[in-house]
């Protein structure tokens, strides 16, 4: 009687789930989130509520109180634009022209639009406030915020994203600026008796300014929690992931 002979199965060996480019990738891909996330969560996030409580400790100031501050000290003035030259169409006393430019994100498969300055016309400003007139430095404020009169001209053809509800095609053009008698809220330095260099200039009234500033940081640190978040998941899936 012949003797069967038995036939050993081999195991097969674990194939790796990452060569060492992809393994790189992945590294950098999950190091990207979570540095960034944390960066947003846990630098960004608090420095900008410090700014926000900065700014909320300082006064709404009349012209006398103003000329008390120190030269170079931070100040925040509320008043109304007045006495200024008008220097554009629509009786504007300070603009600036933003061009709209699409790019296609290959990730999220959609043209995605941002405005960037092309020009500007931004002179100096005289705000009246309580008791007196504070002028501004002449110069685009590092910082205009708020719903500023503006004017748009669309352009017809090109690839398009969407811009307050509507598709907006590459290459249209806006001039956001101010007029006499809009209210504003200026934060910076003052550099004169009556003059402050604007770093951040609102459209509107500071109890709104905050608010705004308070929405953002709110915003920047859910978009850095998901970040974070998101290159934990990543991290966990990638690396320890049972075979």
């Amino acid at each position: 009687m012949k003797k069967r002979n038995k036939l050993k199965s081999k195991k097969k060996k674990p194939e790796k789930r990452f060569n060492a480019g992809s393994l790189s990738l992945a590294v950098i891909l999950v190091s990207a989130f979570l540095f960034v996330g944390g960066y947003l969560t846990f630098v960004v996030y608090p420095e900008n509520i410090k700014e926000m409580n900065h700014f909320a400790e300082i006064p709404w100031m009349t012209f006398d109180q103003f000329k008390t501050v120190g030269l170079n000290q931070d100040s925040l003035i509320q008043g109304n634009l007045s006495d200024n030259k008008v220097v554009g169409k629509n009786a504007l006393v300070a603009y600036v022209v933003q061009r709209w430019d699409v790019t296609y994100d290959d990730e999220e498969d959609a043209y995605e639009g941002r405005w960037e300055t092309i020009s500007s016309n931004w002179p100096k400003l005289t705000v009246t406030i309580p008791r007196g007139k504070v002028r501004t430095g002449s110069g685009v404020p590092s910082r205009l915020m708020g719903s500023m009169h503006e004017y748009v001209t669309v352009r017809k053809q090109g690839p398009s994203a969407e811009y307050n509800d509507e598709l907006l095609p590459h290459g249209s053009e806006r001039i956001r600026g101010v007029k006499n008698r809009d209210l504003v809220t200026v934060v910076g330095e003052k550099f004169a008796d009556d003059g402050i260099k604007a770093e951040y200039f609102y459209y509107g009234s500071r109890e709104s300014f905050l608010k705004a500033l308070k929405l953002n940081a709110g915003i920047m640190r859910i978009f850095g929690i998901v970040l974070f978040v998101v290159g934990l998941i990543l991290g966990k899936v990638m690396f320890f992931r049972k075979e």
